[in-house]
């Protein structure tokens, strides 16, 4: 059987079966094409070649409408238009995909540099508080030595004083002892 395609260029030239698989036979642009189309236990294997056998016919009142040679189906719009839709859909769903990827990559990026940021700052925070607390250790290490300088100013001070006094006192007593018992009496 040989069915002729006015505006596709394709003839159908009849279907072929092979080894559990029936293939239709295609004759396109002087080749001969043999597309699977289904195995013996009737699972399809090819549905994409349905779309590429619609052809344009005209009705006795000069509408368009589509026909399918291999299933005989008619329809009054270009199922083709479907294949071109369902792939633009798809490429269109693919590339949104992409973009969604690369949204997230980005706001993970950005999360990890915001996470960073965090980090250092608290790194940062953390080494101002514990320069802090050197500062004031220092300053209270210094402090406490310049309070243990003077306080043992203070004692050298107190044991200078009390020595002085301890003399004087001596002196004091000698005076009176060489007054008491001086020969001459009271000067």
């Amino acid at each position: 059987m040989t069915i002729h395609g006015p505006r596709l260029g394709v003839r159908v030239e009849g279907i072929v079966l092979q080894a559990d698989v029936e293939y239709l036979m295609v004759d396109a642009a002087g080749r001969t094409l043999y597309l699977p189309i289904k195995a013996l236990n009737g699972q399809t294997l090819l549905q994409e070649v349905e779309d590429d056998l619609w052809e344009t016919a005209t009705d006795r009142y000069g509408n368009t409408f589509f026909w399918n040679p291999r299933t005989r189906e008619t329809r009054w719009d270009d199922p083709r238009e479907d294949t071109v839709s369902r792939e633009a859909a798809a490429e269109t769903a693919r590339r949104q995909a992409l973009a969604a990827d690369r949204r997230r990559a980005q706001d993970e990026a950005e999360m990890m540099a915001a996470i960073a940021a965090v980090e250092a700052a608290e790194r940062k925070e953390q080494q101002e508080a514990e320069e802090r607390r050197r500062v004031i250790r220092a300053a209270e290490e210094g402090a406490a030595e310049e309070r243990r300088r003077r306080d043992e100013r203070r004692r050298e001070q107190l044991e200078t004083d009390a020595l002085i006094a301890k003399m004087l006192s001596e002196d004091l007593q000698r005076v009176q002892s060489v007054h008491e018992y001086s020969p001459q009496g009271p000067i």
